[in-house]
């Protein structure tokens, strides 16, 4: 068999250097990672490989042009991650275009691009989702660039006969996976609240699990012209979830289980208005000026040359007057209750609202026409990803 060339785009990104990975380390496909910068944590871990590291910008045709000459298989993975939100969806949108008129050029065989299960929003309205749900209107620009992206890779497919497979994966999780898994033990140990206490479901995909798809769309045919949902079979909420990462800690604070209207109105009461900070904060500061101007004997003299103060003075008992001096109770009290609630680490509004979603996604058609099984269960991919874990000294 000739040898096959695969280009990688996002290649030192968390399922990006797994990819390369897998590839280098258990297939022939011969591997060009196209690489925006010389730097970070994925390039140490690609250079350690035989894989061909190419520089390409994403908004440099030239480049991709360039990193794309003599190869079979481009896998789509880079996408706006930094910047502005222009910058953001210029990236993600325009250059996924890029890649896809470098392909054309190239004479590429098949495109593999991954958009994002969160295209059908992130609290859909059916319990079950598959890939004829519509997309999503939303203002996030992840999302919503997301969305742009996938219309042209089909647009390419339809006007020019372009191959291309699209991977929906929702929620990611494995080894050297930052968000849905070191940031969840940092937030774990710092004291996490779960939102809808936790009962929305987590649609996850182990990282490795992923890749065995990849897989399977690059060795056949069968997925052309589709798009598909991954996600594993295990049928988890949130609160099994953030268990099972706590059960990785020695010790770590409750994890708090909240609706999302108390979450709301802890974050209403967190946030500053313009009625608290024109209104009610200048009446707050009233006991804090009254007892800086007690302790000027001069400004005690001028204060009792007004009649309604030097009336008030006079009903005020010794005890009141000390603690407006000293600060009393519930001067105190208040102090206490909101420096307590600007400790607790609240969920953003996108995490509440993935986590309210009942919503699960359905992997049908992935396993119907590419033969995908689940390899690694959950169980099983904790146990890699605890040992990932203590291999980076994020648990002991």
């Amino acid at each position: 068999m000739d040898s096959i060339n695969v280009l990688v785009t996002g290649a030192t990104g968390f399922v990006g250097c797994r990819l390369v990975e897998r590839l280098v380390l258990g297939t022939d496909f011969n591997v060009r990672a196209a690489i925006h910068r010389f730097s970070g944590p994925g390039l140490a871990r690609l250079s350690r490989l035989p894989v061909e590291l190419l520089q390409a910008d994403l908004l440099d045709p030239k480049s991709l042009e360039a990193a794309s000459e003599n190869c079979n298989i481009i896998i789509h993975l880079a996408y706006g991650s930094s910047g502005d939100n222009k910058t953001k969806r210029e990236i993600t949108v325009s250059g996924t275009e890029n890649i896809l008129k470098a392909a054309l050029k190239n004479g590429i065989q098949k495109v593999i691009h991954f958009s994002t299960a969160a295209v059908h929003g992130l609290n859909p309205e059916k319990p079950l989702i598959n890939e004829s749900a519509p997309f999503t209107k939303s203002h996030d620009v992840y999302i919503k660039s997301k969305v742009e992206a996938e219309k042209i890779v089909w647009q390419y497919h339809k006007e020019h006969g372009l191959s291309v497979v699209v991977f929906r994966p929702p929620i990611i999780y494995g080894p050297y996976g930052a968000y849905w898994t070191a940031r969840i033990v940092d937030e774990i140990r710092k004291g996490a609240i779960l939102a809808n206490g936790g009962i929305g479901a987590a649609n996850l995909i182990y990282v490795d699990n992923l890749i065995d798809a990849v897989l399977l769309a690059m060795e056949n045919d069968s997925g052309d012209g589709e798009a598909f949902i991954i996600v594993d079979d295990d049928e988890l909420n949130w609160k099994e979830v953030y268990e099972a990462y706590a059960g990785m800690l020695d010790s770590y604070p409750p994890i708090r289980h909240m609706s999302n209207e108390e979450i709301e109105t802890m974050r209403k009461g967190d946030e500053p208005n313009d009625f608290k900070s024109w209104v009610v904060k200048p009446f707050l500061l009233v006991p804090a000026l009254v007892r800086h101007s007690l302790m000027s004997p001069e400004m005690r003299n001028e204060m009792m040359q007004v009649p309604w103060l030097r009336f008030i003075k006079n009903r005020m008992s010794r005890q009141r007057l000390k603690e407006i001096k000293y600060g009393g109770n519930n001067q105190q009290t208040v102090t206490t209750e909101t420096t307590k609630h600007r400790q607790i680490r609240l969920p953003s509004q996108d995490l509440v609202e993935l986590y309210s979603s009942h919503s699960r996604f359905s992997n049908e058609k992935i396993k119907r026409l590419l033969n995908f099984t689940q390899r690694i269960t959950f169980s099983e991919a904790l146990d890699l990803t605890y040992s990932w874990l203590r291999y980076q000294r994020l648990v002991s």
